[in-house]
């Protein structure tokens, strides 16, 4: 955790293009989103939910691990972003509902509301 005194003694970093595999390098951001795990998830327009798995203090940027269409997701435009309380993630897209089910370690089933 970061802490500071006196407003100048905050310092911003910017992120134009984070990588050549990120999806977060967009400056339409739709959504910003820490789960109950401290787990910070980004909604970029086009770009799907992308997931801080750390921060390269060498490089200076973050590295996302994303989850889009490709990875089941049923549109890569998330705009919205909430937990239950089973600590599954459920996000409105252009077009439905999907839900990104946490089980047991890292492992993650996209459903969308055709599944029900």
């Amino acid at each position: 955790m970061v802490t500071f005194t006196n407003p100048e003694e905050i310092q911003f970093e910017t992120y134009r293009q984070v990588s050549e595999r990120s999806n977060v390098a967009d400056n339409d951001i739709y959504v910003l989103y820490k789960d109950t795990d401290s787990q910070i998830w980004v909604s970029v327009f086009g770009g799907g939910l992308n997931k801080l798995v750390r921060y390269d203090k060498e490089k200076r940027e973050p590295i996302f691990k994303s989850y889009g269409m490709r990875e089941g997701m049923n549109n890569d435009v998330v705009k919205s972003i909430v937990e239950d309380k089973n600590g599954n993630l459920w996000f409105t897209t252009e077009i439905g509902l999907s839900c990104l089910i946490r089980i047991q370690s890292s492992s993650v089933i996209t459903t969308d509301t055709m599944d029900s």
